[in-house]
């Protein structure tokens, strides 16, 4: 299961009502499931990428010029996500995340 969390946690570890890692644990055991793992999936730097990526066509309200936007930048924008890419490592945490890949197994009685 993959989920969607691009926020940072509050209260940790006591975040249980949305999807964090603490949350999702929460979920899991109170319904019968075993957690094999809960990994965050990208650090601060992946969400930055991700958020620059998606901030000009968002704020564009015309349609007809998105495509010279995307013509204009792609490739300073493949540039600066491959760097932030590179420099997620240094987000060692990884408290605020694109999402998490989560992995429950069904508890048998």
């Amino acid at each position: 299961m993959t989920t969607i969390m691009t926020f940072e946690g509050h209260s940790i570890p006591n975040d249980y009502f949305r999807f964090t890692q603490y949350g999702l644990r929460y979920l899991a055991e109170q319904n019968g499931f075993r957690v094999v793992r809960i990994n965050p999936q990208g650090g601060r730097f992946l969400v930055l990428a991700k958020e620059l990526q998606i901030l000009w066509p968002r704020l564009i309200k015309k349609r007809e010029i998105i495509w010279l936007y995307y013509l204009i930048f792609s490739l300073p924008l493949f540039i600066l996500n491959l760097i932030l890419f590179l420099l997620d490592f240094l987000d060692k945490d990884k408290n605020l995340t694109l999402n998490y890949e989560c992995i429950f197994s069904k508890i048998t009685k």
